[in-house]
C-alpha cells in the first residue's frame, strides 16, 4: 500500500522515450547506452543458441516473417515465411564481432550492441545510412516480441534500464529530495 502513494512521484519522474525519434535506429542510438550494463557476451552461448529469433524492422515494406536460429556446430538458419536456407555463424575470437555467412557466400560482419533471454542486437559494420540500410539487426526471441510492433518492442527494450536499480535509485534520490524540500519548507 504505501508504494501506491508514491506512485505519483514515480509517474512524475518517470523517463520516456522521445517522441521525437522517427526510425528504429534513432531508437537504438538513444536507448542502447542505457542498457548495455544489462548485455551478456557472444561467449555466453546459451542466451542465443537453439531459439528462435525474430526480426524486428520498422520498414513498412518488410512484410516476411524473417526468423533467424543459431544451432551448435554453428550452423545458422533463416526462415523466410518458413522458406529455409542455411548459413553458418563465427565469433571472432576475443571479441564480441559474428560473421554471417548465408548459403549464398554472402558475408556479412556484425558486433554485439545487445544481447539478454530476449533481445539479440547486432550493429552491422560500416556506414549502412550511407546505403539506405539499418545499421542494426534486431532480433527478439519470437515467443515475446511476435505479436508487438518495432515501437513495442524499443519500449521493451527501454524497460531493462527503466525497471533497473539504477532507475529506481535515481526516482529514490530525486523523491528523498523533494521530501527533504517539502520537509524543511513546513518547518519554516
Amino acid at each position: 500500500m504505501k508504494f501506491r502513494l508514491l506512485e505519483p512521484v514515480r509517474k512524475k519522474f518517470r523517463v520516456e522515450v522521445p517522441e521525437d525519434l522517427d526510425d528504429m535506429d534513432q531508437h537504438l542510438e538513444w536507448i542502447l547506452p542505457k542498457v548495455v550494463p544489462w548485455s551478456e557476451d557472444l561467449r555466453e552461448t546459451q542466451f542465443f543458441l537453439n531459439s528462435r529469433w525474430l526480426e524486428i524492422s520498422d520498414n513498412e515494406e518488410v512484410q516476411e516473417s524473417l526468423l533467424h536460429i543459431f544451432l551448435p556446430e554453428q550452423k545458422y538458419l533463416v526462415s523466410v515465411d518458413g522458406d529455409i536456407s542455411e548459413g553458418k555463424w563465427t565469433i571472432l575470437d576475443g571479441s564480441n564481432t559474428l560473421i554471417l555467412e548465408r548459403n549464398d557466400r554472402m558475408k556479412e560482419l556484425y558486433n554485439l550492441a545487445f544481447l539478454n533471454n530476449d533481445f539479440f542486437i547486432l550493429k552491422k559494420h560500416g556506414d549502412q545510412k550511407r546505403k539506405n540500410l539499418p545499421n542494426y539487426l534486431v532480433l527478439g526471441r519470437e515467443t515475446v516480441v511476435a505479436s508487438l510492433t518495432w515501437r513495442e518492442v524499443m519500449e521493451m527494450l527501454f524497460n531493462i534500464w527503466r525497471n533497473s536499480s539504477s532507475y529506481l535509485l535515481y526516482v529514490a534520490i530525486v523523491g528523498g529530495a523533494i521530501a527533504l524540500v517539502l520537509a524543511l519548507s513546513l518547518l519554516t
